[in-house]
């Protein structure tokens, strides 16, 4: 099989913007962690020969992109709820991969809502009955003295649409028209139409979002007609009761 740099290429969901909490360095030789840029690339074949025939030929020698701590990420880890799930077959040290995710999203990055899925993809469908495990530092201090893996595996995939349905209590769908979602999205998050084209892109369609909404709100016209459409919601939850 012929593997191209495009399959090589990780899609974003759009620019970063937010500060990484990490306060790491970008000078080399200060003993101190780096944050990784962006350009920075893996060799995806280690054989220098082949490497150098590829540059000779022309060619860009193909390579991966760097994993590590960027200086600026894209969610607020202030407002972000983290999920982990293990699937497929099990290896050696899943228990100190998961210890030391949460360790790090814990203290380091401040995110204080971290959950574990029970039993791979199955787990992440309220179909199952399997509720998620609350992970936070206590839970994972000695898990890595365990084989295997706390939160269990399934093999098999599940309908996208489903499990992230569960990922929420109740979806609610705001609408508005193209040019709208553009010129607000400026003004709100300082950022380019281009950019906002290319997260709506990374996206499903506004249909397929509505026929999974349980409400919609049409934030087209002014803004009292907005608050009206909330209104109505926020009281139509606060008398029932929160779906399972």
């Amino acid at each position: 099989m012929e593997i191209r740099h495009e399959d090589l290429t990780i899609r974003t969901l759009g620019k970063p913007v937010m500060d990484s909490p990490l306060k790491l360095s970008k000078i080399d030789g200060d003993f101190l962690t780096n944050y990784v840029e962006d350009h920075e690339r893996v060799l995806f074949n280690n054989s220098l020969c082949k490497v150098k025939a590829e540059i000779a030929g022309g060619q860009e020698p193909l390579s991966f992109e760097k994993a590590g701590p960027r200086e600026k990420i894209f969610f607020d880890p202030a407002r972000t709820r983290a999920g982990i799930v293990t699937c497929g077959g099990l290896c050696p040290g899943i228990n100190d991969v998961i210890r030391g995710i949460v360790m790090q999203l814990h203290f380091w990055y401040g995110v204080k809502n971290i959950y574990g899925f029970r039993y791979g993809y199955l787990g992440m469908i309220k179909e199952s009955g399997l509720q998620p495990m609350v992970l936070d530092p206590d839970v994972v201090s000695e898990i890595h003295e365990k084989g295997g893996t706390i939160l269990g595996s399934s093999r098999g995939p599940q309908e996208v649409g489903l499990m992230v349905d569960r990922l929420m209590d109740y979806n609610i769908v705001v609408t508005a028209d193209t040019d709208q979602v553009l010129e607000r999205g400026e003004l709100r998050d300082n950022i380019s139409r281009e950019e906002i084209q290319e997260r709506l892109k990374n996206q499903i369609s506004l249909n397929e979002k509505i026929e999974r909404a349980d409400y919609v709100i049409d934030n087209s016209g002014a803004l009292e007609n907005t608050r009206r459409q909330v209104v109505e919601i926020w009281n139509t939850l606060k008398n029932s009761t929160r779906r399972e």
